[in-house]
């Protein structure tokens, strides 16, 4: 099966957790074949927070935002001592094996949109739909979508299953405003799940999920 693994910046604040990830993610690259996507993580919050200071054009910042998931790549690549890919058609080449991507290299072929509405969930879209990819796995620090914030307190229920058009329905959606029309123009299906759940990814290539919520294109 191959997969991409959107791996969320947010994890990176808990080495311990990140690290049984990244084992999770090594192990179902044994028999699978899985490209990660990294997300910008405090990186990204720095352009953010630049950007709002300095005013910068929607080019810019977006090319610094993609500068930062660049830079989680190499480090990834680093911790896993996996391959750095920016070739399109070096990720769809079949093999085993886990590899990361380089998004300042992949990015150009991709006819990505700028903007903050667009994040590294929908460039794991974009990833996957350009590697030919099956499904994307949304790894981040929540474990699903929820008919509200479940932080917040109050009555909040995990969908198991939730249409794309739907995400952008809800008042507190944990993925990127560009999601569900990227989710849905490409066809990709998505599962997100909580990064800390141990043996999260190897269940889901192995089609037994422990949890979290499947976003169908639809």
């Amino acid at each position: 099966m191959r997969l991409v693994v959107k791996v969320g910046g947010s994890l990176t604040r808990d080495r311990a957790r990140l690290l049984a990830l990244l084992d999770d993610i090594k192990a179902t690259g044994a028999d699978n074949d899985v490209i990660i996507v990294p997300g910008g993580g405090g990186l990204a919050d720095t352009v953010r927070a630049l950007d709002d200071r300095f005013a910068l054009s929607t080019g810019t910042s977006h090319k610094m935002a993609l500068l930062a998931m660049e830079s989680m790549a190499r480090m990834l690549a680093q911790l896993m001592d996996a391959p750095l890919e920016g070739g399109i058609d070096e990720l769809r080449c079949e093999r085993t094996g886990v590899r990361v991507v380089s998004i300042m290299g992949v990015a150009p072929a991709l006819d990505i949109p700028e903007g903050w509405h667009v994040t590294s969930d929908s460039i794991a879209l974009y990833v996957a739909a350009a590697a030919g990819a099956e499904l994307v796995v949304l790894a981040k620090d929540v474990d699903g979508v929820y008919t509200a914030d479940p932080s917040k307190g109050g009555q909040a229920e995990r969908y198991a299953t939730i249409a794309a058009s739907e995400l952008s329905r809800l008042h507190d959606s944990p993925v990127d405003d560009h999601f569900p029309q990227a989710a849905e123009s490409l066809g990709m299906e998505a599962v997100l799940v909580h990064g800390g759940d141990v043996g999260i990814v190897r269940s889901i290539a192995a089609g037994k999920p422990l949890g979290g919520t499947r976003i169908i294109p639809a």
